[in-house]
């Protein structure tokens, strides 16, 4: 990782993938004490710019009630739109909130969808544990 100060530098001129980093450090204490709003402020600004890590990261802020409301729409419309950009981690997220019905209609089927679609960015051996997920929802 960069020090903190090119981050930060980079991160003001409008990186996204800084922006994230930025987050990522004050969410994690890293080189920074630990800050939640500024954790969202940085957030944000890269998810705004449709940055991928960073929409599934404020995504999970939304979806656990962390320094925000907690709110499931706005979670499942995060994921979402990073699960459309390829993310595999946001497909799995969302594929959660369709199974439970959690800021979404709840839907086994698209769920299942959403989980194969992860299954396909997963190496080999993630798989293994993937397919155990899919086959609980099934039931």
């Amino acid at each position: 990782m960069k020090n903190i100060f090119e981050l930060y530098a980079q991160a003001q001129e409008g990186d996204p993938k800084s922006q994230n980093d930025l987050a990522m450090a004050f969410t994690q204490g890293v080189e920074l004490p630990k800050d939640k709003e500024e954790a969202y402020i940085w957030f944000k600004e890269a998810a705004d710019q449709e940055y991928g890590a960073a929409m599934v990261n404020l995504a999970k802020m939304y979806e656990i009630g962390d320094f925000v409301v907690q709110d499931y729409e706005e979670a499942a419309r995060l994921y979402e739109k990073a699960a459309k950009q390829g993310n595999a981690e946001a497909m799995n997220k969302l594929s959660a909130l369709y199974s439970d019905g959690l800021g979404v209609e709840k839907n086994k089927k698209t769920a299942l969808e959403w989980l194969k679609k992860a299954a396909k960015q997963k190496k080999p051996a993630e798989n293994k544990e993937l397919l155990k997920t899919i086959k609980a929802k099934l039931n």
